[in-house]
């Protein structure tokens, strides 16, 4: 939600969507798999994870503390049974 954001952060902004995602997993009775989560390394790759066509500068760390941020957020909800990393 912010260039540069702490994975503290980042988890914060992911966590206004975990109640939705928790909906889902329950509203079907079944576990949820997310099949793509990720974002490019690059500066700004969090601001929109899906938009891998925009060249930017290589930036690793926001990469990784995205990736942090995720599975803290996700990594201790019972419903919850993984991901598959896209374009890390």
């Amino acid at each position: 939600n912010k260039p540069n954001a702490t994975p503290d952060e980042t988890k914060a902004f992911i966590e206004t969507q975990v109640a939705d995602m928790k909906r889902l997993s329950e509203s079907v009775g079944r576990p949820l798999l997310m099949t793509e989560s990720g974002t490019m390394s690059r500066k700004g790759g969090t601001l929109k994870p899906g938009n891998w066509r925009d060249p930017g500068e290589y930036d690793g760390e926001e990469q990784a503390r995205y990736m942090e941020a995720i599975l803290n957020a996700f990594w201790d909800k019972p419903w919850w049974r993984g991901m598959y990393w896209w374009k890390w």
